[in-house]
């Protein structure tokens, strides 16, 4: 016999009562075999030979059958229905599951977006996070920061033609670029540490909106808090997007002054910037830099690529322009 008051599944919080030996049932039902009844809270004795059907109130399964003499109770797990309008109790404990639950499928969305190189899902998953009040760690940030500057192929729009520039798909880019300043602003009001990668983000969203000054400083920013922090140590890519910007621009003058930079803090270049650089001479026909930048690629590159060997070609022709004022006569790399 069940004793009064005990608890007829582990973990759960429901007792027992009885339909025979004079008690009532709180809520009796018929079936064609036999007399059942709902169960709530209750100490009351079995009686031997009883036949009851158990449902369950506030634990999270529901109980068949057991033996009419209460042998061996053995339970079958079914779907959960309300009794009464009783719900099932859901613990603090559960709810902090449930919401941790929620937190990592979020981040591993976040991550998914940015091996997919899906910008406006990324977005999308910073809005939902604010909405529902969920932290957003530094490493789901710097992804959401590295898909609207771009991605891995960010440089390709900077070197767009006015109808590109000017197409639905690059003023959605932009739309999604300015939402930097929100992402900048949880960062400061969340008091999480800025890296390098968030700061090279910043840097080129500044560069694709045309204003390579503001990278310039983002760059400078970055090598600041360097003093303080190994994370935030500044590398070439830092720089890139403000030399490359001012090459775009026209401006060797400061393109130049990025490059003394560099060497300052022992940071090598690569041809593609030493191409820019170049390219930016011949435009500019200064010939001063472009000597200076070839003796440069003649002490660090051994091999240059196609492309670079045309942006050299048109350096020679332009510098051949000069020296024979328009006689006929080019160059071939």
């Amino acid at each position: 016999m069940l004793k009064r008051g005990v608890s007829i599944f582990r973990g759960s919080k429901t007792f027992v009562e009885a339909n025979r030996c004079g008690h009532v049932a709180v809520a009796p039902r018929c079936t064609p075999k036999r007399l059942g009844l709902v169960v709530e809270n209750s100490g009351t004795t079995f009686s031997r030979g009883c036949s009851v059907r158990y449902k369950c109130v506030q634990s999270r399964h529901y109980f068949g059958w057991f033996s009419e003499r209460l042998g061996p109770m053995s339970a079958t797990k079914r779907p959960i229905e309300e009794v009464g309008n009783v719900k099932p109790h859901e613990t603090e404990e559960d709810k902090r599951r449930k919401l941790t639950e929620n937190k990592e499928r979020l981040m591993r969305e976040i991550h998914n977006a940015g091996r997919d190189q899906d910008a406006e899902k990324a977005v999308g998953l910073f809005d939902r996070a604010l909405d529902l009040g969920y932290p957003l760690n530094q490493k789901a940030l710097q992804t959401i920061l590295h898909l609207i500057a771009g991605g891995e192929e960010w440089m390709d729009h900077l070197y767009l033609s006015k109808e590109e520039y000017d197409s639905p798909e690059q003023k959605r880019r932009r739309s999604l670029s300015a939402r930097d300043a929100d992402i900048y602003k949880y960062l400061k009001s969340n008091s999480i540490e800025m890296n390098e990668f968030m700061y090279t983000g910043l840097a080129r969203i500044a560069t694709l909106s045309g204003n390579p000054e503001g990278a310039l400083r983002i760059a400078n920013d970055c090598k600041v808090k360097d003093k303080g922090s190994a994370k935030a140590k500044p590398r070439l890519r830092t720089y890139t997007p403000a030399l490359l910007g001012f090459c775009h621009a026209g401006n060797l003058e400061k393109a130049m002054e990025v490059e003394s930079e560099l060497r300052r803090l022992e940071i090598g270049l690569t041809e593609h910037e030493y191409r820019a650089m170049l390219s930016c001479a011949t435009r500019t026909k200064n010939e001063t830099y472009g000597t200076y930048i070839l003796e440069c690629m003649l002490r660090e590159i051994t091999k240059v690529e196609e492309q670079t060997a045309q942006v050299l070609e048109e350096y020679f022709n332009m510098k051949n322009e000069i020296l024979e004022d328009g006689q006929d006569g080019n160059y071939v790399v």
